[in-house]
């Protein structure tokens, strides 16, 4: 079972390079706050998941789509996720909140075996990546 968290704290992070990770301040957004709360209900792991993921990290879902399995690496006493190259050319390092690390947790536990080795796919097996150059998942109706 996880955890119940407290959407009102603020949880600001620098990723390894010391630069602030951006991530949605639902401290002073109302609608935000609603939103991660109703999430905080979903039984969907997976959906929940990759909403967490990109709310509290502020990667691209193109770097959603092709984080590995094991993405998730310990640093010292921190937890860290590492996102594949991106328009930097290396790879960076973000800091995991400890909801997001009880997440991909339970998601790596209870999930069915990936045929990809990618953290999240499509319901079929196959990588997000086609998916996500097809459609943009961000862009208001």
């Amino acid at each position: 079972m996880l955890a119940h968290f407290d959407y009102e704290e603020r949880f600001d992070l620098a990723d390894l390079y010391g630069r602030v990770v951006s991530v949605i301040d639902d401290a002073d957004d109302p609608t935000a706050t609603k939103f991660l709360a109703a999430l905080a209900t979903d039984p969907n792991k997976r959906r929940r998941l990759m909403i967490e993921l990109l709310a509290r990290t502020g990667m691209r879902a193109g770097e959603l789509a092709a984080l590995a399995s094991d993405a998730m690496v310990r640093i010292g006493d921190t937890r860290w996720l590492r996102i594949p190259v991106g328009k930097l050319h290396n790879d960076r390092y973000v800091p995991l909140h400890p909801l997001l690390v009880e997440l991909m947790n339970d998601w790596l536990a209870t999930r069915p075996p990936s045929r990809s080795g990618r953290l999240v796919e499509r319901y079929d097996g196959k990588p997000f990546e086609e998916w996500v150059r097809s459609f943009r998942l961000l862009t208001p109706v």
